[in-house]
């Protein structure tokens, strides 16, 4: 990680690898995942097998923590 970024962008950075579907070395894994295209620089993968539907509250949150890690 670069010492420039700030701490939302790391958490952030820390989430978004945590939807990462193989570590190296492992066979593929066999998941479903969505592209949510958020503009043409920046798209969003999720994980669509992995936990159940988001709840608001959760999905503003994440949504916040992304705006912060532009700032």
């Amino acid at each position: 990680m670069r010492d420039d970024l700030s701490p939302q962008a790391k958490e952030l950075f820390l989430q978004l690898l945590a939807f990462n579907p193989t570590v190296r070395g492992d066979e593929p894994k066999r998941e479903r995942w969505s592209r949510l295209r958020l503009n043409h620089w920046c798209e969003i993968h999720l994980n669509i097998d992995g936990k159940p539907s988001l709840k608001e509250s959760e999905i503003n949150q994440l949504v916040e923590k992304f705006r912060n890690s532009l700032i």
